[in-house]
């Protein structure tokens, strides 16, 4: 398991280990402190080359710090240019997969097609027997979110685009007609499988009772409902001098099946998130900040899980709250717009699928990425499915970021905690449930 955190966004190209990005603040502290002491020794005309020594050892810190900073852009420029010819030698790819595709499945014999079915049930049986590592293959992860930024394309090829017309319409052009559209399309079909939703959906709150504010990103993610059919989201209030600050911790999906049954986090409601619409899990935490009597004086941080952390950023991204800061976990998210002067800390793992589900980021990303590689090489746990994915996993990431020294992550971490007041607050717990 590996101590390494790869830190990236926050309006800046490096992305680069946090050793290596604090090595070079490092270079300038030191340079500064030498300065200093050669200052303070400079009056003392015995002590001359001393002093003309320390200028040397401050400038050669300087001068290392800065080439540090510029091979560690280069390398991101360098890496940013490749993840971007990839991206779009995959969305070419996939177009053309989609306007060819149709037709070459018509003319595939039929024993092909039987045999193509077999080998990919024989896949699937072989995972759920217990070979299961492939899945939290880093490889697998980055084929993923090549795939998933190409699935718009595909659609658009199917449904016979232009080419030209294609790429206006895509997430780097327009903005129209991509992944959320997509996303889209496999919302319906998730309709289509399930059926219809059972019924609106009620919240049941629990009676406050008193907490403490949290003092650290591992206490925030200590404080989000487990998936385990209980509540699923968590309100916290604290009084201050000016302004209430409300805390809102949000759980991850639920029921992975395609039935439409009384769970509103499921994978309807995933689906709904990543195509920029209302769906039941969004509506029913909405619902649970009312309830909770969050005002537009308030000002709220969100704190999310999974699909927790897409609903939290689009909570953010509505405008209808004075967000103060939003924190995720493994969250497939990362290309929704909050706005900039929302401090962000997304949390991902470099083996989890989920947060690949988003797809390359478009653009530069506001937003503090921390990534950390869980295995390094070695193979994963096989008796779970995604153990990348799991929550004790990402609040140990996160209880790392509380000791990081980069700047980026330590600027976002004092923000976002620094909007708690000191003393106690009150807690409600919320539970969905969509009416039969």
């Amino acid at each position: 398991m590996s101590d390494a955190l790869v830190v990236s966004g926050g309006g800046r190209i490096t992305v680069a280990p946090e050793d290596l990005l604090v090595a070079v603040a490092h270079c300038r502290v030191l340079a500064d402190r030498v300065e200093a002491v050669g200052a303070s020794l400079a009056r003392e005309p015995t002590l001359a080359a001393a002093v003309a020594d320390l200028e040397e050892i401050a400038g050669g810190l300087r001068a290392t710090g800065v080439l540090l900073a510029v091979a560690l852009d280069a390398y991101s420029i360098a890496e940013a240019g490749i993840a971007r010819l990839s991206g779009e030698a995959v969305e070419q790819a996939a177009y053309w997969g989609g306007v060819l595709g149709p037709a070459v499945l018509a003319l595939t014999p039929p024993g092909v097609l039987l045999a193509a079915a077999a080998l990919a049930a024989g896949g699937g049986a072989a995972l759920h027997s217990g070979n299961r590592g492939i899945l939290s293959d880093q490889r697998l992860v980055s084929v993923v979110r090549l795939l998933a930024g190409g699935a718009d394309d595909a659609l658009r090829g199917m449904l016979r685009v232009p080419w030209a017309v294609s790429q206006l319409a895509d997430d780097d052009g327009a903005g129209f007609g991509g992944r959320e559209a997509a996303a889209g399309v496999l919302l319906g079909g998730l309709l289509a499988a399930g059926g219809p939703p059972v019924g609106p959906v009620r919240i049941i709150s629990t009676a406050p009772v008193p907490t403490r504010a949290p003092r650290s990103l591992a206490e925030l993610s200590g404080r989000i409902p487990p998936a385990d059919g209980g509540p699923q989201v968590r309100v916290e209030r604290y009084r201050g001098g000016r302004e209430d600050v409300v805390a809102v911790y949000i759980s991850g999906t639920a029921d992975f099946g395609l039935d439409a049954g009384p769970e509103p986090w499921d994978l309807r409601s995933d689906a709904a998130a990543m195509s920029g619409e209302r769906g039941d899990a969004l509506a029913a935490t909405a619902a649970a900040l009312r309830a909770a009597g969050v005002g537009p004086d308030d000002v709220v941080v969100l704190v999310g899980y999974s699909q927790g952390g897409l609903v939290a950023s689009r909570l953010a991204q509505s405008g209808d709250y004075r967000v103060g800061g939003v924190v995720t976990l493994g969250s497939p998210g990362a290309n929704v717009p909050v706005p900039e002067d929302v401090p962000v800390l997304a949390v991902e793992h470099a083996e989890d699928l989920v947060p690949a589900l988003a797809g390359p980021v478009v653009g530069t990303r506001a937003a503090v990425t921390v990534t950390r590689s869980l295995y390094d090489g070695r193979p994963p746990d096989s008796r779970r499915a995604v153990p990348a994915h799991e929550l004790g996993q990402y609040r140990t990431t996160l209880a790392m970021a509380d000791r990081s020294e980069e700047a980026r992550v330590a600027r976002v971490r004092s923000e976002v905690l620094g909007r708690f007041p000191a003393g106690s607050g009150t807690a409600v717990n919320v539970r969905a449930e969509r009416i039969r």
